[in-house]
């Protein structure tokens, strides 16, 4: 048996005694001691009590006292009635979680938390009024929610946006019931969002709207009683800030994302207007050279070569125009999404601008389309004109002989005479 067990099989014992062997109208306590009178098996009630108590007193007739605060078991603690439990939370607060407690009141039932137990409704003012005090002690150590505290008059006090100080006051001897669900999530919850200044400051304005017409001093038993509500219309007035935020930041963002995809397609014509440009220019000097050269096929075959070569690499120069119009594509098309499918306000604001993104690629893949289908058609055009000349060369290119009938010419041959033979 481990020592839980066994703690719990004493303790047990001992509420046995309290509830079948007593005299409950012999109950008398006076803030520290307990006692009573023992009607049945007073040797052995009395022997189990010794084992949980350090100080125990025998009176006359069957009577005992006991010291609560003796108590000889480990991470145990008894408390007479439920005022008793409340007076005493600075001793057990640290220690609730792994604490046996338990509360001897007769009037109801006695309630016995054990260690570790888990939350019920049964003992849920047991559990929640540590959670209330835990609450008022978190709160209150926070200077980003309470800049000012008054321990004598049991307030503190919280700035709101619009109207400014509002005063909050507590009972730390809280009886009233809190809840029958149990708090701590919620309380963990606002401890986790504290770390988020602005979540701190939606939290002050959501107290003071909701429970400013309540009296003072019931005003933290209030905000307990209602924290899980709190929390929500907190998230929710959260949530909207971020979202505006995110949508500001969006827009602004979106802003540079248009100017950099105007921007990459205008380089991209760029580089299309130049091939536009260096089409005709190439292909009219290589024709001409072509022309001049019609009679030297070596000269002719080379020329081909290098139009071929141009025309690789002007493809080349295309293809690397299609991978960006691409890439370009992919950016666009997932920006758009993104932002159509969590932000449908900010997608309407630049909708058009979306439009002309799409409407310049749709154009600029068309104009690359076309000058590959040119460029091609340019070179299959000089490549047949460049077969002809080497192997077909026209018939008014070729050298004719020209004969000449001799019979009839006569060749005449005049002397000259020199001056001094006259």
């Amino acid at each position: 048996m481990s020592s839980n067990e066994t703690l719990k099989t004493i303790i047990n014992e001992f509420l046995s005694i309290l509830n079948n062997d007593i005299a409950k109208n012999s109950l008398v306590f006076d803030g520290s001691n307990l006692r009573f009178k023992i009607e049945n098996n007073y040797p052995s009630s009395l022997e189990i009590a010794k084992k949980i108590f350090k100080t125990i007193n025998e009176l006359l007739n069957g009577e005992i006292e006991i010291k609560l605060t003796s108590c000889k078991l480990k991470n145990t603690f008894f408390y007479f009635d439920y005022d008793n439990y409340l007076r005493d939370y600075e001793y057990y607060k640290d220690a609730f979680t792994n604490s046996n407690i338990i509360i001897l009141d007769f009037e109801t039932k006695i309630l016995f938390k054990e260690i570790d137990e888990e939350f019920t409704i049964e003992k849920a003012d047991m559990f929640n009024y540590v959670q209330h005090r835990e609450l008022q002690e978190f709160l209150i150590s926070k200077n980003e929610f309470t800049p000012y505290h008054d321990n004598l008059s049991k307030q503190f006090v919280i700035i709101g946006k619009e109207k400014g100080a509002f005063h909050i006051g507590y009972n730390l001897l809280e009886k009233r019931k809190i809840s029958n669900e149990d708090i701590k999530p919620f309380i963990e919850e606002l401890k986790t969002e504290f770390v988020k200044k602005e979540f701190i400051q939606f939290f002050k304005d959501v107290i003071i709207n909701s429970i400013h017409s309540t009296d003072i001093k019931d005003r933290f038993f209030e905000l307990t009683k209602s924290l899980k509500l709190l929390l929500n219309l907190t998230a929710k007035d959260y949530e909207s800030y971020v979202l505006d935020f995110a949508i500001d930041k969006i827009k602004s963002k979106f802003k540079e994302e248009r100017n950099k995809y105007f921007e990459s397609l205008e380089k991209s014509i760029d580089t299309v207007s130049k091939q536009i440009v260096s089409f005709p220019l190439t292909f009219g000097a290589t024709a001409f050279a072509s022309y001049q050269v019609k009679d030297k096929p070596w000269i002719l075959i080379l020329i081909v070569i290098a139009y071929l070569l141009y025309t690789f690499i002007a493809f080349k120069v295309l293809s690397i125009t299609d991978y960006n119009i691409l890439c370009l594509k992919s950016d666009v098309k997932k920006e758009e999404d993104e932002i159509k499918n969590g932000y449908e306000k900010v997608y309407a604001d630049f909708k058009e601008d979306f439009i002309k993104i799409w409407t310049k690629i749709r154009k600029l893949e068309g104009l690359v389309l076309i000058l590959k289908w040119i460029l091609s058609l340019l070179f299959i055009i000089f490549l047949l004109f460049a077969l002809v000349q080497i192997f077909n060369p026209v018939a008014s290119d070729k050298k004719e002989k020209i004969s000449v009938e001799t019979q009839n010419i006569n060749i005449i041959v005049k002397e000259k005479k020199h001056p001094k033979e006259n």
